[in-house]
């Protein structure tokens, strides 16, 4: 299996696409759990994985390394924008979907950038 260990602003991430050869939910947070491991394996904060999208330019999944599958990482989007971007996969611009909202990258500037939609709350309120 090819991956990368990618560092993203002190988080590290081992980060592998399933483009042609898609690998089921419980498979991924098994591999998670083995690779991550410090010490013992490649060691790392969390696995991320491409795949495919009907509606963005690639799927972002994130699974921590205890195995259960994260939510949004901002660390991670970048590794896996940048990743997505020198394999090909996506262009300098590009819209990958996640479990949480769709969000923006742009690495055609020396530091990519993210633009996600933030929502606080306050006062049991969601704010946009």
């Amino acid at each position: 299996m090819e991956f990368w260990k990618i560092n993203g602003n002190g988080n590290d991430f081992i980060t592998i696409e399933t483009l042609a050869c898609p690998m089921k939910t419980e498979e991924l947070s098994a591999l998670a759990r083995r690779l991550c491991r410090r010490r013992v394996s490649i060691g790392a904060d969390g696995l991320l994985v491409v795949e495919p999208s009907a509606g963005a330019n690639f799927k972002m999944r994130l699974f921590n390394a205890d195995g259960s599958e994260g939510e949004m990482c901002g660390n991670g989007a970048r590794c896996i924008a940048r990743f997505a971007y020198e394999r090909g996969i996506a262009p300098a611009e590009m819209t990958p979907m996640g479990s949480a909202p769709v969000v923006t990258m742009d690495l055609t500037d020396e530091v990519p950038t993210l633009d996600a939609p933030v929502a606080l709350e306050a006062a049991g309120e969601t704010v946009d």
